[in-house]
């Protein structure tokens, strides 16, 4: 998807900002849970977790479609 939203030049700042984003999920959000569980229980963030992919779910969902072959 990224090389169809920057333009080639962007796209290894793109492709870093991507890794970095997800790379950082990967570690910062099982060290928050690991932090909450024991404070607020396993339900508390069950719950949590159902409520932030249904967002996420509903955010991508709105989206605009890409028209094809759209670059910037």
């Amino acid at each position: 998807m990224a090389p169809r939203l920057v333009r080639p030049e962007l796209l290894p700042a793109a492709n870093a900002l991507q890794s970095m984003v997800l790379l950082s999920a990967g570690v910062a959000g099982p060290l928050l849970a690991g932090g909450l569980l024991p404070a607020v229980g396993s339900g508390t963030l069950d719950l949590a977790d159902s409520v932030a992919v249904c967002a996420t779910v509903w955010a991508v969902c709105r989206l605009p479609a890409l028209p094809r072959g759209a670059r910037r």
